[in-house]
Parts: C-alpha cells; sequence; structure tokens
C-alpha cells in the first residue's frame, strides 16, 4: 500500500486526478481486504516473522491480491501499521479506528507501532492468531 500512496507523500493528489482516485480505490481495496479476513489493513512490504540465523527479522513485499502483479498474494498476510500514515496522515475517520484496533492487539511499542502484525499461519505459533514484529525500522520511522 505504502509504494501506491508514497507519491502523493510529495506531490499534490488533486482532487478527480488519476493520483487521487488511484490513493482512493488502492485504500478501499486494503480495507475491504482487511474486513474480508476480519484483520487490520495495511499490507505492504515489511519485516515479517521470521529470522535468520542471528535471529534478525525478515523483510519482503507483501500486498493485497488485486493490488498486487506479484502471484500468490494471499499466501501471506502480514500488516504494517506504518503504511497507513499516508492515508490522510492518520487523521480519517477508517486510519484511527484502524490505529485504534492496531494497539489494541499490542502493535505499540515504545516508540510507536511496531513493524508489522504477522498473521500468517504458517509462521506462527500453536494456538495463536498473530506475532508482532517488534522491531522499529528508522526508514518508516521517518
Amino acid at each position: 500500500m505504502f509504494e501506491y500512496l508514497m507519491p502523493s507523500l510529495v506531490m499534490r493528489a488533486p482532487a478527480g486526478s488519476l493520483l487521487e482516485q488511484t490513493n482512493r480505490l488502492v485504500v478501499a481495496r486494503q480495507r475491504a481486504y482487511g474486513q474480508s479476513l476480519d484483520i487490520p489493513w495495511g499490507i505492504s512490504e515489511s519485516a515479517y516473522n521470521a529470522r535468520d540465523r542471528e535471529f534478525t527479522y525478515q523483510y519482503s513485499n507483501f500486498g493485497v491480491p488485486g493490488l498486487g502483479l506479484k502471484r500468490g498474494l494471499s499466501e501471506n498476510v502480514v500488516v504494517a501499521p506504518y503504511c497507513d500514515r499516508p492515508c490522510g496522515d492518520g487523521g480519517s475517520h477508517a486510519a484511527r479506528a484502524n490505529y485504534r484496533r492496531l494497539a489494541s492487539m499490542g502493535a505499540e511499542g515504545r516508540y510507536g507501532f511496531y513493524e508489522a502484525l504477522d498473521f500468517t499461519r504458517s509462521r506462527l505459533p500453536e494456538s495463536t492468531d498473530v506475532a508482532i514484529v517488534r522491531s522499529f525500522m528508522a526508514h518508516t520511522r521517518g
């Protein structure tokens, strides 16, 4: 999602423009996909619940089926709170509600929201619904 919304961080997106329409439709699809899975929305590239031998979280691109060209997007479900930020700078009702839901799930830490919430069944410990990726990335803090 962030990649779709990133241009609006540095460019105007006038009402009715292709950029504004794309932003609106991408956010609507993200919200609908999250709702269909009963999870918060905001899927984008991020770290996920897998670590290397040095215990460093791994990083990959994730997306919503229908928005990305990559096959198999539904195989991984990783929500990245940072990518909601461009959705009206957290000011929209939907973004504020999503942030509240993320916080209620334990996604907020000392420095703000953690990197991601991994809902991918194959990477979850038994009898858990989500793994919180407890890291803070400098590029998402900016």
